[in-house]
């Protein structure tokens, strides 16, 4: 060929022009896989988050007077006592409370309570702490202040509850029990055996919550076995409440009557003044109540 004169190969045209639609396509497809997969997430977050969106705390006073019998014993030094054989009985009218706190997933519950029990009976053995001796056969006089506060924090099984019926929750809390006992014996040196204890404890939790509209029932139960060597302790308390609602409406302030049931064991063992003690108290009995939600 010439010179000055050449031909080339000219391949297909690769310009911008030509390449646009391609990447514009891809760049689509990317936004639309990134868009689907956002919106996949957030409607599994809003799911997840739903019942705590939607749900409104609420608050339940629930004042209650009832009775409660009271049975077990008092034992040191291998000797036991039958606290209804000395003397205590069926007190004579407890003013309590309870309080549930419903935060949409977590509910957290307090209740507290005391009661007085005495009497005059026998002694069905011989008792001997710190000293101090009261022989069997001997007349005493009994007294017993008990005081239960219960603390606990539930959370709902699922997220939704069962058809807005049902509802189910564990979780934990801790219970303080408070004891305040005298045995006195009649005659003779007017000895006295005492016993003042405050005992916390850890516990687990259950709730279940049923909801019937104007009807509503709960069942709260508190537990918790230890043994720590020198001190042991077994304690479970267990409170159902049935309630009919009054006055109120939906999601407001309303107003329940109700009827309840609680039954309360425990077992205590320590060590007091070098003396082995056991101390064995089953607390049950019915009780009125009313509701007072927000």
């Amino acid at each position: 060929m010439g010179e000055g004169c050449e031909i080339y190969a000219r391949p297909p045209s690769t310009g911008r022009n030509s390449t646009r639609p391609l990447l514009r396509a891809a760049e689509l497809a990317k936004e639309e896989t990134m868009n689907s997969s956002k919106s996949s997430s957030s409607l599994l977050l809003a799911t997840l988050l739903l019942p705590s969106a939607c749900a409104i705390p609420s608050i339940d006073i629930i004042p209650r007077y009832g009775t409660m019998d009271v049975s077990g014993d008092y034992a040191a030094k291998g000797s036991s006592a039958d606290l209804n054989t000395a003397g205590l009985q069926e007190d004579d009218g407890y003013i309590g409370g309870r309080v549930d706190l419903d935060m949409g997933w977590p509910t957290i519950s307090f209740s507290t309570q005391t009661t007085t029990h005495d009497g005059t009976g026998v002694l069905t053995d011989t008792l001997e702490v710190d000293g101090v001796v009261i022989p069997a056969a001997a007349i005493v006089n009994t007294d017993l202040d008990l005081s239960v506060h219960n603390l606990c924090v539930t959370y709902s099984i699922v997220p939704i509850p069962f058809f807005d019926v049902l509802d189910v929750g564990l979780g934990f809390g801790a219970s303080l029990i408070q004891i305040d006992a005298s045995i006195q014996e009649q005659a003779g040196n007017f000895d006295t055996i005492n016993a003042d204890e405050d005992v916390p404890l850890p516990t687990l939790a259950a709730r279940i919550d049923l909801d019937l509209g104007n009807f509503e029932a709960s069942a709260l139960f508190m537990g918790m076995s230890l043994d720590l060597g020198d001190v042991a302790a077994d304690y479970y308390d267990f409170d159902v409440l049935a309630q009919y609602k009054v006055f109120g409406l939906e999601n407001r302030f309303r107003a329940a009557i109700g009827l309840g049931y609680r039954s309360t064991a425990m077992d205590f063992e320590y060590e007091d003044s070098g003396d082995q003690i056991e101390v064995n108290v089953d607390l049950d009995g019915p009780y009125l109540a009313l509701n007072f939600s927000f």
